[in-house]
């Protein structure tokens, strides 16, 4: 299950870097079931968190930075071993959104979105997406589907006042 394009692969790349000894695990602040790799350069945030088992990352969440509504927005992609699949997927994005909404908090952040980009056809990352991001797209006349999820404080405007 994985909702990424073909130039971004976390589980191989950090599996490498693991392997080869370059791979910092600093455990995540919210849970000890994740680690996380903050690559944030001043410019640009690209947050990772994975998971390991017997020395082999099985799951890996990133978000890379961008704008929606003028506002930060995190777009998600995510990946499970095939061989680790069944589940999984659901826990490791709850557990990274859990993580990044702790990270945005130590930041001072306090709105944000989260974006998911899922292909029609991949009905596994559509439910990850429906559990945890949001029960539905913004449109389902798109391809691909586009989960969103807004994170900060509810104006009277969104309660219908």
């Amino acid at each position: 299950m994985t909702n990424q394009d073909n130039t971004y692969t976390p589980i191989r790349a950090l599996q490498r870097m693991l392997a080869a000894g370059t791979l910092k695990l600093t455990v995540g602040a919210t849970s000890t079931e994740i680690f996380t790799r903050d690559e944030t350069d001043g410019l640009n945030c690209r947050l990772t968190y994975f998971q390991i088992s017997d020395k082999t990352v099985y799951s890996a969440v990133t978000f890379l930075q961008a704008v929606r509504e003028g506002k930060l927005c995190l777009h998600i992609g995510y990946d499970v071993d095939e061989a680790f699949r069944g589940g999984r997927g659901k826990k490791i994005v709850a557990l990274a959104i859990t993580e990044v909404q702790h990270f945005m908090a130590s930041e001072g952040i306090q709105e944000f979105f989260i974006e998911a980009f899922i292909d029609k056809t991949n009905i596994a990352s559509q439910h990850v997406a429906e559990a945890t991001i949001s029960p539905t797209p913004i449109s389902t006349e798109s391809d691909p589907l586009v989960y969103v999820r807004y994170f900060g404080p509810i104006s009277q405007t969104d309660l219908g006042s």
